[in-house]
């Protein structure tokens, strides 16, 4: 069994309850169109902090090879190393979306990624983190909506292993004007995944 995590704003939520939670649906789009449905639940949160703003559901490993991904395997991540001062956040911005038209019945879609690599605001996160960086030229990508949802990833150049999971990033702040970028994290440590995942058993169980 593998699991599925992102943030909301990635789901369309029904309006209904299951365990007291929210449901939500998903669609995967490559070799064919799939739905993943319902159990879909949100961690609970730590002590003084904000429920995180994430779904979560179990997922059937044929599924992650029939659209063509693979799963990261937490057990064999290293630890995040002390130090670390940069992160790297991986998406699918909106504006970056292409449709072209393949025949009369068909058409193509392509979904450029983007790799927005800034500074940790404050080092090594414990708990919600952002990350920003001032840059001498605009970005080259002006509006990151739609990244929210893919993994921030840490790197020493030699390991890496994730952090968190973006749910908002901004090209551009009104502090600092075009020539800056800011994302704001869910911290999602190999750890942290661990108790989403029992968490997620507990609720549904």
């Amino acid at each position: 069994m593998a699991l599925l995590a992102g943030t909301l704003s990635k789901y369309s939520g029904k309006q209904k309850k299951k365990h007291g939670e929210h449901t939500h649906t998903m669609r995967t789009m490559v070799n064919g169109f799939y739905v993943i449905m319902d159990r879909f639940v949100r961690p609970s949160p730590e002590l003084c902090q904000p429920q995180p703003d994430i779904a979560i559901r179990e997922i059937n490993p044929e599924h992650i090879k029939k659209i063509e991904k693979a799963p990261i395997k937490l057990e064999f991540l290293p630890k995040i190393p002390d130090g670390i001062h940069h992160a790297i956040a991986i998406g699918f911005p909106t504006k970056l979306k292409d449709k072209k038209q393949e025949s009369e019945v068909f058409h193509r879609i392509s979904m450029p990624h983007v790799s927005i690599v800034a500074k940790l605001s404050n080092g090594k996160p414990t708990q919600r983190f952002n990350m920003f960086s001032e840059l001498k030229e605009d970005p080259a990508v002006l509006d990151f909506s739609g990244v929210s949802g893919g993994p921030i990833y840490w790197s020493t150049g030699d390991e890496f292993g994730i952090i968190g999971i973006t749910y908002e990033s901004v090209a551009g702040t009104r502090l600092f004007g075009p020539k800056s970028i800011q994302i704001s994290g869910e911290l999602a440590t190999p750890e942290i995944i661990e108790k989403w995942i029992q968490d997620y058993h507990d609720k549904v169980t």
